[in-house]
């Protein structure tokens, strides 16, 4: 409390000193700011990733319901599986939304990542009016195919979260070493 009652000192007189406060906390300002990006970045891709597991969860249930689909699981079974796909073509929908968000986040922290997850819609069309092992085949295809483009755009949105948060740590450290300088300053100054 001393140390801070000094800086405010040092910083309202005419010492040389208070030209250095200020720009140490006008560097301290800037940090925040970018702390408060880099925070609002992390969140969007927490949100996003949360969303990414959603969607695998409902197109391995998808996957069981195909696999199930092609060994004669017959109406139900076709049923079941486009009841998810249609659940995972919503998620993924928003999913997309969440992305864009991430991205635009990404950019106030000058960070770009091309990330985008879509699902085609012709395959259930032709399985559920064509149901022959062939089309059945095409979907649980289609279907590994869609999990393993969502699992690529879920390890981009971790390691970019890993990126995230070691900036923001940097950030943190660089904002510590500024205040600490104003403490040194303070200390070292005589009024």
């Amino acid at each position: 409390a001393a140390l801070s009652e000094k800086i405010k000192s040092i910083k309202v007189s005419a010492h040389p000193a208070a030209q250095q406060v200020a720009e140490s906390e006008s560097r301290i300002a800037a940090l925040k700011v970018q702390k408060r990006e880099l925070l609002e970045a992390i969140n969007a891709g927490k949100t996003a990733l949360h969303t990414v597991n959603e969607v695998l969860e409902t197109l391995d249930n998808a996957e069981g319901w195909s696999t199930w689909d092609v060994m004669g699981g017959g109406l139900m079974a076709d049923l079941a599986k486009y009841e998810k796909l249609d659940d995972a073509q919503e998620q993924i929908e928003q999913l997309q939304v969440e992305l864009r968000r991430f991205k635009t986040e990404l950019s106030d922290v000058e960070i770009t990542a091309d990330l985008q997850v879509t699902v085609d819609s012709f395959l259930k069309f032709a399985d559920f009016f064509f149901d022959g092992l062939f089309a059945d085949w095409a979907v649980l295809d289609h279907i590994n195919q869609a999990q393993s483009r969502v699992e690529n755009t879920k390890g981009q949105i971790k390691r970019v979260l890993a990126l995230l948060k070691k900036m923001r740590e940097d950030v943190d450290v660089q904002i510590a070493d500024e205040k600490e300088k104003q403490e040194q300053l303070a200390v070292e100054t005589e009024l």
